[in-house]
């Protein structure tokens, strides 16, 4: 005892004697840790932390400290403020994903929780605590592939078998709509794009009524669709006619980009649903009016949906949305478009491998610019065979004198997922930066779930969103380099992708009852008052703008300084 007496005095005189020392402080907070003496221990590691800044281990101890002490709204800030210098660190999220589990927030846990599993998608403890916020909120599907997830990891756990027995004694009927419950939405789109069409086609489905009102182009004049999953089709001519015409519907659902038709609807009498497709500020970072519309459309919408939850937890980071009113929906496909049959293989004719791509290439875009690894994999002996949205004469061009590049025509949505069976391979590559990887790794493009429902194992740059898909489903590999996908072509032909097709029409429901939810809340707010500031705002803001365009052709016009 009288030794470490000796030992904390010497501390002491040391922390006295250079207070502004994070050596002598950290040697004093160890020491009280050691020796169990935690409230002393919590008031010098709070004085550390005055001393050494940018310390989020120490931050995140403090909370773990705080946490176990009770005190749970300090440890709330102290793991924040963990994750605002290092935003992946996995004790921190996990730590909050518990904290708001015990709030009864789930999908905020849920945000936090998903962070540690893109880690480590082993990680049994949260996999766990995401099923049982899973259950909480309704979503027994998800919960029961979390709680199957556990078991095979470790057989014998209990809670995992437990929940799993409940789910299944609670499995309700597929929802059906009355004609009550059957909602008349508008689609609002400069042009619609696949997702768009998507979710006109699954929502027709289940009888509701969707109609298109577009700036520059409808269905058909895009793509080699039929325009009628659309119930109407209204050229919109200017911001006045959207507003008239958005009273007419139950729900208005934006999908981006450019985000300021969402922000136009605002101003509208309609609950408003934004639909981010991609969040174009981290994709182009530099051009001030993209994050000046986004974030209004993101905090002034009634409701949002997000194409991956690293998507939403970026838009949460960013502007601080409510996750209670978002929702995530990813590009999966129709159900309709799945191929019955496959093609038969190429490769079984020639003996050589043969890779698809499908989507564009953007020689002009950083990120999109994949000639050179196509060239590449070319020289190697491997046939590409791109199927581009929209066909460009330069690619043909560039394409036409290599053997192994194969540039087609863009074939409809409808019949590329049986076209494309006759590969070996589908790839997904990104070119990712350190301006752009915050976008490239919250994404995850239509074409993972199309090579999923073609058959083909996945190629994919080693990005986020796409990685954990392919590790959960073990439908693929991601790579770094050109080598790397040359070293497991082995690996990957042992690959057979079956019976992992995720379809649009599955979750579906979960949108109608995300509009539902958003309409009876609309409805029974007590902020009339400023609902109307807010519309009124919004009119002065386009009354005054005068070249509203010229923010999406990259103009710095900065609605910042408009008065």
């Amino acid at each position: 005892m009288e030794k470490n007496k000796d030992i904390l005095e010497k501390l002491l005189k040391k922390v006295e004697k250079r207070p502004d020392s994070a050596e002598e402080y950290e040697k004093l907070f160890n020491y009280y840790v050691s020796d169990g003496m935690e409230d002393e221990a919590v008031s010098i590691l709070e004085k550390l932390l005055e001393i050494k800044k940018d310390y989020p281990e120490g931050e995140c101890h403090l909370g773990i400290m705080y946490f176990n002490r009770g005190d749970l709204e300090k440890a709330e800030e102290r793991f924040l403020h963990a994750l605002k210098i290092e935003p992946e660190m996995k004790d921190a999220n996990f730590n909050l994903g518990i904290l708001y589990k015990i709030y009864k927030k789930y999908k905020e846990s849920l945000l936090f929780f998903r962070k540690v599993i893109y880690q480590d998608p082993a990680d049994i403890e949260t996999l766990f605590n995401v099923a049982e916020c899973c259950v909480e909120i309704g979503k027994n599907k998800d919960a029961e592939f979390f709680y199957q997830k556990v078991l095979k990891l470790d057989p014998d756990h209990k809670g995992a078998k437990e929940g799993l027995v409940k789910i299944k004694g609670n499995k309700k009927d597929i929802k059906r709509y009355s004609k009550k419950e059957r909602l008349d939405i508008l689609f609002v789109q400069e042009f619609p794009c696949i997702r768009n069409y998507k979710m006109a086609r699954a929502l027709k489905s289940k009888g509701h009524k969707v109609s298109l009102a577009y700036t520059r182009a409808k269905l058909s004049q895009i793509y080699n669709l039929n325009d009628d999953v659309y119930h109407k089709l209204i050229p919109i001519a200017d911001f006045r006619q959207l507003w008239d015409v958005s009273r007419l519907y139950d729900i208005v659902h934006c999908h981006n980009e450019p985000d300021v038709l969402t922000v136009n609807c605002l101003a509208g009498d309609s609950p408003v649903i934004h639909d981010t497709h991609d969040l174009i500020s981290l994709r182009e970072p530099k051009n001030v009016n993209f994050k000046f519309f986004e974030g209004i459309a993101n905090r002034g919408s009634d409701g949002r949906v997000y194409s991956s939850h690293l998507q939403m937890s970026e838009a949460h980071d960013m502007y601080g949305i409510e996750p209670d009113n978002s929702i995530v929906l990813y590009n999966y496909v129709s159900k309709d478009d799945v191929p019955f049959k496959l093609k038969p293989k190429i490769s079984k004719k020639d003996g050589e491998i043969h890779i698809v791509y499908e989507g564009g290439i953007g020689v002009d875009i950083p990120h999109r610019n994949f000639m050179p690894i196509f060239k590449e994999i070319a020289k190697r002996g491997i046939h590409i065979h791109i199927y581009p949205a929209f066909h460009i004469k330069e690619y043909e061009r560039e394409f036409s004198n290599n053997p192994y590049i194969h540039y087609n025509r863009p074939i409809s949505p409808g019949d590329i997922m049986y076209e494309m069976s006759q590969y070996d391979f589908g790839i997904i590559p990104f070119i990712e930066s350190e301006e752009n990887s915050r976008h490239t790794n919250s994404m995850i493009p239509h074409k993972l779930f199309e090579y999923m429902a073609a058959g083909l194992p996945v190629i994919a740059s080693d990005i986020k969103g796409v990685k954990y898909f392919i590790e959960k489903d073990n439908i693929g590999i991601t790579y770094k380099n050109v080598d790397d996908i040359f070293n497991v072509i082995g690996e990957l032909e042992k690959i057979k992708v079956k019976n992992k097709i995720y379809t649009i029409e599955d979750e579906i429901d979960k949108l109608v009852e995300f509009y539902h939810k958003i309409i009876v809340k609309k409805k029974g707010s007590p902020n009339e008052i400023y609902d109307e500031k807010r519309r009124e705002y919004l009119k002065r803001v386009y009354s005054k703008l005068e070249h509203i365009n010229d923010f999406y052709k990259g103009v710095n016009i900065d609605p910042l300084t408009i008065n």
